[in-house]
């Protein structure tokens, strides 16, 4: 449903789409949906100059249904803030994004702009300023049971923490089928070239030599790459006799 009121460009706007389990909606890689639980988007928000949205609140919900055929509504994700719909871009002016709940992660494909991300679930409490082509992150992005494969390297549980000037991040995955841990020390900088300030990679069999050429050689849609690895160190281990 949707209701609104007001004029052409100052109005408020009530929308309310609600989503059969097993339905989904995709754009640009991301995903919304559930294959076992029906969906219930909610979104109150003033247009104003129909292009700048100011949300009051945007809430993501999941209808669990019992054996007994209950239903209960189970809040997963609420969002806040303004948005501007820019000509060739989007502007955000402390937008929020909180769970409540581990929400399925394929929704943060919209940032790849392709489905990298087949299946896991993320946590946030994040605020976003900036632009999406150049935005400014504060907070904390949890994301597990996944899959997203990075170089020669599939990262399964990765943990970030936005900070002012630096991003701390945590992640286990697999390099070339070895399991390994890193903890880095990245610049709060999310447009290329980006900065690694610090970086201990921890695994029992490591070719540090062509891991770092991958990264030196990567180009990942053209844009990304790596222009410092200082502080980049390692801890390796073999158990060959």
């Amino acid at each position: 449903s949707v209701c609104a009121k007001g004029v052409l460009n100052d109005f408020d706007l009530k929308t309310d789409i609600n989503m059969a389990k097993d339905s989904s909606i995709y754009h640009l890689g991301a995903t919304v949906g559930d294959i076992e639980n029906a969906i219930v988007l909610n979104l109150d928000t003033r247009v104003q100059n129909q292009n700048i949205l100011k949300i009051r609140e945007f809430s993501y919900d999941k209808i669990i249904s019992s054996q007994s055929g209950r239903e209960t509504r189970l809040n997963m994700l609420k969002s806040h803030g303004e948005i501007d719909i820019l000509k060739d871009d989007l502007g955000f002016k402390d937008l929020i994004i909180k769970t409540h709940n581990p929400t399925d992660a394929r929704i943060f494909n919209i940032i790849f702009r392709k489905p990298n991300i087949k299946q896991g679930q993320f946590t946030s409490a994040l605020r976003f300023n900036g632009k999406a082509s150049a935005p400014k992150l504060i907070g904390n992005f949890h994301i597990f049971e996944t899959d997203i494969p990075f170089l020669d390297t599939t990262m399964k549980n990765i943990t970030f923490l936005f900070k002012d000037k630096t991003i701390d991040v945590y992640s286990i995955g697999e390099v070339l089928g070895n399991d390994v841990k890193v903890q880095a020390v990245l610049r709060n900088k999310l447009t290329p070239p980006y900065y690694v300030e610090k970086a201990n990679l921890n695994t029992k069999l490591l070719d540090l030599n062509h891991i770092t050429n991958l990264i030196k050689l990567s180009q990942v849609d053209n844009t990304q790459n790596f222009d410092s690895l200082e502080g980049l160190s390692s801890s390796s281990c073999s158990n060959r006799m």
